[in-house]
C-alpha cells in the first residue's frame, strides 16, 4: 500500500529462483511484513533480515 495515495497493489510471488529475495530487497523505507507462523517459516524470517534489515 502506498501511504501517502492509500494505493493498494497485489502481487503474485513465483517461489521459483531469486523471485522472493529481488522482490524483498526491492521494496524501499520501512515496510511491514504480514506472515501466517508455521513451523517452516524460519528461512523466510531470515530473508527478511538480510534483505530488509527487519
Amino acid at each position: 500500500m502506498d501511504s501517502e495515495t492509500g494505493e493498494f497493489v497485489e502481487k503474485t510471488l513465483l517461489h521459483k529462483g531469486s523471485a522472493v529475495r529481488d522482490f524483498y530487497a526491492a521494496l524501499e523505507g520501512p515496510v511491514v511484513v504480514g506472515i501466517e507462523a508455521t513451523g517452516s517459516m524460519q528461512w523466510f524470517l531470515e530473508l527478511l533480515e538480510e534483505t530488509t534489515g527487519l
